[in-house]
């Protein structure tokens, strides 16, 4: 299992703002999963939507397109995106997709955020950091 985690703060002009992307083991006891990538690259894609005036929207997080750079992907590998708040590093809204076949490295793979702690959770103004978990085949 690998966590990729990506940080940035998420605030006005934030889609220009530099994403900082870790890889990290995951380990039990005396025993470390073997990371199944070594390099990613994260996108997210937005959706705004607009209130009663025009100058009122919110720009929603709905989906994180992740991408293996060096490693294919084997089937049932599992992708976790998590979305985590600014004020104490919460989980508010997260999507996660089972790929069947194998996916080769730099293919894109589209992660809806499906799930949310309240409502516009996925709102970017509440995104502080952004976490991606790579959860191999079951062996």
């Amino acid at each position: 299992m690998a966590i990729i985690g990506a940080a940035g703060a998420m605030s006005i002009g934030y889609l220009s703002n530099d994403i900082n992307v870790n890889s990290q083991s995951f380990g039990v006891g005396e025993d470390t999963f073997e990371n199944p990538i070594t390099n990613a690259a994260l996108t997210i894609l937005l959706d705004r939507t607009y209130g009663v005036i025009t100058t009122d929207f919110k720009d929603l997080i709905t989906e994180c397109v992740f991408r293996s750079t060096t490693e294919d992907l084997a089937p049932n590998t599992r992708l976790i995106c998590k979305l985590l708040d600014s004020v104490n590093g919460d989980i508010i809204a997260e999507g996660s997709k089972t790929v069947s076949t194998t996916i080769l490295a730099n293919t894109p793979v589209t992660i809806p955020i499906e799930n949310f702690a309240f409502p516009n959770s996925n709102n970017a103004d509440n995104v502080h950091d952004i976490y991606i978990i790579v959860q191999g085949p079951p062996t």
